[in-house]
C-alpha cells in the first residue's frame, strides 16, 4: 500500500508561507470576534466563497432577543416540539448603516481569508480532490492512510494530534472533497503534509526549501509534541 501523503519540515520560503497562513488565520479570527462584540452576538456565520472569491458574512447568532440590534431581520429556531426558542439568527436589512459596516469588515476578512491556505501563500494551484470509500476516517495530522483500518498495519500507525481540515470521520457511502496542504507545529518546528499523486509515493508538489521527512520520524515527533502539550502528572508510570 502506498502512502497518501509526504511530509516535509518547513524552511525558507515554505516556512514564510506557514507564517503568512498563521497570521491570516489569526487576523480572520480577530475580525470575527470584533463583529461579535460590536453587535452583542454569541457568534456569526461566515466563509470564503470561491465564487466570487470573497468572504461572505451571514447571520449573527443570539440567545437573548433583547440583544438583537433594533431594526434587524430576525429568524427564530424552535426546539423539536415548538415549545422553546433554541436560537435566534439575525442580520441587518440591506442598505442599513450596520449592513455597510459589516460589508466593510468583510472586505478586510476577504484579504485574510485568501491567505488561509498554504497553496495561496505559495502561489501554487489547489491540491486535487480526494475520494474515499465508505468507512471510518482518521483525523490525525500524521497518517499513512485516511482510512482508520489501515492504521493497524505496523509502521503505518496514525499519530495522535489532529489535523486542521478533517471534518468527517465516518460515512456509510463514498465521499469526495478537498485535500489541501496542511501544517502543524511539532517540537518547535513547522511541518507540512502534502497529498501524494494517487497510487504513488510521489507528492503532488514539493514545497520550496522544505526538507522531506521519514514517516517513522513524523510519528516520533507527533509523540513528543503530544507529551509537550499534555504532560503526564508527576509520578505517573509511562505505559510501555
Amino acid at each position: 500500500m502506498t502512502a497518501e501523503y509526504t511530509y516535509f519540515r518547513a524552511e525558507g520560503l515554505s516556512l514564510l508561507a506557514v507564517e503568512t497562513v498563521n497570521e491570516a488565520r489569526a487576523e480572520l479570527k480577530a475580525l470575527r470576534k470584533s463583529l461579535v462584540q460590536r453587535f452583542n452576538a454569541s457568534d456569526v456565520w461566515g466563509s470564503m466563497r470561491d465564487d466570487p472569491g470573497k468572504y461572505t458574512i451571514g447571520e449573527f447568532l443570539y440567545h437573548d432577543e433583547s440583544k438583537v440590534p433594533e431594526g434587524w431581520e430576525v429568524r427564530k429556531q424552535m426546539n423539536y416540539d415548538e415549545t422553546r426558542v433554541d436560537a435566534i439568527f439575525a442580520q441587518p436589512p440591506a442598505g442599513s448603516p450596520d449592513h455597510f459596516t459589516i460589508a466593510a469588515v468583510a472586505g478586510l476578512m476577504t484579504r485574510a481569508g485568501q491567505m488561509q491556505r498554504i497553496e495561496n501563500a505559495l502561489g501554487i494551484p489547489d491540491m486535487p480532490e480526494r475520494s474515499l470509500p465508505a468507512g471510518r476516517y482518521s483525523g490525525s495530522f500524521v497518517r499513512y492512510s485516511s482510512m482508520e483500518d489501515a492504521a493497524r498495519v505496523p509502521g503505518q500507525e496514525a499519530g495522535v494530534l489532529r489535523d486542521y481540515y478533517t471534518f468527517m470521520f465516518a460515512s456509510n457511502s463514498p465521499i469526495r472533497g478537498g485535500d489541501p496542504i496542511d501544517h502543524i507545529r511539532l517540537d518547535g518546528d513547522w511541518y507540512l503534509r502534502v497529498p501524494n499523486i494517487k497510487g504513488t509515493d510521489t507528492p503532488v508538489c514539493v514545497p520550496p526549501d522544505a526538507v522531506k521527512m521519514d514517516y517513522a520520524e513524523m510519528l516520533k515527533l507527533d509523540r513528543v509534541e503530544n507529551m509537550n502539550r499534555f504532560p503526564r502528572p508527576r509520578g505517573m508510570t509511562p505505559v510501555p
